[in-house]
């Protein structure tokens, strides 16, 4: 019997969902995003006092994906490396800082988050977009957040960005659909383990004979668009396969993914990290600061070495 690769280790998955987990709008939030976590943090672009002063300051970003904020950090004049295990982001990673004109001040290393290991280099670490609770074993997410504490330099900050327990509870749905470009994506999810994972069913519908081409989202989730009419509301025969009974025949293909995360509470976390040997761990509501209350969009801690 062949043995799959679990979902986070597993190349086609990530493939297959890259145009939903990296949409366009998110490539363009990215500046956003790194001008808060910068602000945040209280960090500039230039020399330590204690470093050379044609060093640039360093930042990791683990795992980094197609490199939406390595890039960003980079042409702001920090010195970066982006960790990543999937070798096709690392590649558009690659290409997208060739293309900005950035690519002597990135680097990316193709690397599991467990096996990262580079002691004290590091000024500022990030790790967002729920990055953080792949793994089955506990002990590794503690081996994950010591990796982090252990890159940095003294008072070096690392900046984490999840979808926590409170904030999920507070938004849950069973089911959510996205549609992009003639693909649908359909999320089922349950929590399991007494709130301690989230279970989710990714299927993944592609080749859809449909012209929108805009993402939908029938939940009202995440998606940047709140219409949810995708029919035609055609009778009849047309040029795009609908039968006279309203079905449409398409070449559409279907894959399915069970994608698991470990949850955690704003304590558990913070508490997690202080056991790694962060020192001072902050619990915020969004990006910007505001207090991790029962509006939070979601966790950000910020946790100081």
């Amino acid at each position: 019997m062949t043995e799959h690769p679990v979902w986070h280790e597993s190349e086609s998955f990530w493939e297959a969902f890259e145009g939903f987990v990296f949409p366009p709008e998110q490539i363009e939030r990215a500046r956003e995003q790194v001008e808060q976590v910068l602000e945040l943090i209280d960090l500039d672009s230039g020399p330590d006092a204690d470093a050379d002063p044609d060093e640039d300051k360093q930042i990791l970003d683990m795992p980094c994906g197609v490199g939406r904020h390595a890039i960003v950090l980079a042409d702001c004049g920090f010195a970066v490396t982006g960790v990543d295990n999937t070798t096709p982001y690392l590649d558009t990673a690659r290409e997208r800082a060739a293309a900005a004109g950035i690519e002597g001040s990135v680097e990316f290393v193709e690397r599991d988050m467990r096996a990262f290991d580079q002691e004290g280099k590091f000024d500022a670490a990030i790790n967002l977009y729920t990055s953080f609770g792949y793994f089955d074993d506990r002990a590794d997410d503690e081996r994950v957040a010591r990796n982090f504490h252990d890159a940095l330099k003294p008072g070096g900050a690392l900046v984490m960005g999840i979808a926590s327990k409170e904030t999920l509870a507070g938004r849950f749905r069973k089911r959510t659909w996205e549609q992009r470009n003639g693909s649908y994506m359909l999320e089922e999810h349950a929590i399991t383990e007494d709130w301690s994972r989230i279970e989710n069913r990714w299927i993944l519908v592609e080749n859809v004979d449909d012209d929108t081409g805009d993402a939908e989202d029938a939940s009202g989730g995440d998606s940047d668009s709140g219409d949810d009419d995708s029919g035609d509301g055609s009778d009849g025969d047309s040029d795009d396969g609908s039968t006279e009974n309203g079905v449409r025949e398409t070449d559409a293909t279907v894959r399915e993914f069970s994608v698991t995360h470990r949850l955690y509470s704003a304590f558990e976390l913070a508490e997690l990290l202080r056991g790694v040997g962060f020192g001072e761990v902050e619990c915020y509501g969004d990006f910007e600061g505001g207090d991790f209350d029962e509006n939070a969009e979601q966790l950000v801690i910020v946790a100081r070495k």
